[in-house]
């Protein structure tokens, strides 16, 4: 993992991502600000970059579970069809986790996974729906 600044790959046929590592980059983590790092174009190194990663790597270190955050430009990966996003996790050796989230669909798109913030958005709306439908029944 290398620790450049931002990935970017144009506008048009190019797709502009994220690049950082949160082991240098504290502001690389999640939640994640996208003011905090700016897009930057990918090497044009003859590699056919065309979606972005996110990668999520949780290890078992000193007694604790540490996580670090990765984005970059990516030539493979699976791509999802919802948002362009498409996270797998795999388990890597002892006390070793990495989640890739793929995505091209738009610039920038390994930012902060919407996933969480929608889901949360909908616990929270679940849970109102359910207090206000409390109070009516117990009245």
């Amino acid at each position: 993992m290398t620790s450049a600044g931002v990935c970017q790959v144009g506008i048009g046929p190019e797709l502009r991502c994220y690049q950082c590592n949160s082991l240098t980059q504290p502001h690389c983590a999640d939640y994640f600000d996208n003011r905090t790092f700016p897009l930057v174009a990918c090497p044009n190194d003859g590699r056919n970059y065309s979606r972005c990663v996110k990668m999520i790597q949780e290890m078992y270190l000193d007694g604790k579970w540490t996580r670090r955050y990765y984005r970059d430009c990516a030539v493979t990966g699976v791509i999802g069809a919802e948002d362009g996003r498409w996270c797998i996790d795999r388990l890597g050796t002892y006390r070793v986790k990495v989640r890739y989230c793929n995505c091209n669909n738009k610039n920038g798109c390994n930012s902060s996974t919407l996933l969480t913030a929608s889901t949360t958005l909908y616990i929270f709306m679940f849970n109102v729906f359910l207090f206000y439908i409390y109070r009516i029944l117990k009245v």
